[in-house]
Order: C-alpha cells, then sequence, then structure tokens
C-alpha cells in the first residue's frame, strides 16, 4: 500500500480529508510564505516533522488534489510556496551552478 499525505484518510478505500491535520497543512504553507523556516513553521503548527519532512510536505503538489486526493490548499498557495522556496535557496546559494 503506497503512503497516505499527511492531512489525508482513506475511508471505504476513498480518500477524504482529515480537517484537524488538514488545518496543520494549510498553517503549515501559510507560516512559510508569511517568513518562518522549515523548522519554526513546522513548530508553530504543532507538527514534529524534520526540516527534510516539511520541506518534502511543501514540495507535494497533491495537496492541490488529483483524482483521488482532494484539494487541502489551492494551486495558487502552492505556486507562492515553490517561488518563495527557489528565492530563499537561491539567496542562500542552494542552488548548483552548472
Amino acid at each position: 500500500m503506497k503512503h497516505i499525505p499527511y492531512g489525508y484518510k482513506i475511508v471505504d478505500g476513498i480518500a477524504e480529508i482529515d480537517e484537524e491535520k488538514a488545518e496543520q497543512v494549510k498553517l503549515l504553507f501559510t507560516r512559510f510564505l508569511e517568513g518562518e523556516s522549515l523548522a519554526t513553521a513546522s513548530k508553530s503548527c504543532s507538527l514534529n516533522f524534520t526540516h527534510s519532512q516539511v520541506g518534502r510536505m511543501l514540495e507535494k503538489k497533491g495537496y492541490c488534489g488529483d483524482e483521488f486526493y482532494p484539494a487541502i490548499i489551492s494551486t495558487e498557495i502552492f505556486e507562492q510556496v515553490q517561488e518563495e522556496r527557489l528565492k530563499r535557496a537561491t539567496k542562500l546559494g542552494r542552488l548548483n551552478k552548472s
């Protein structure tokens, strides 16, 4: 069985939003856009995730919804987060300069 993304639950074979956890996911995206680091955003959302786990969550386009999972965040918010991540990585010199 494939891993169920945080914020969802499976009921009778259908993916549904776990409202409590989905609120944490929404808050995570919002806090990151407000300027918090991955670790700080995770803590402020009461998530006990590592830096890399939070980074992977922010990269998961599935939170915008697909044929199986309902949307938790808008595509607009997702795109804003991706732009912010790129901006921060560039500023910190973390991109490969090939």
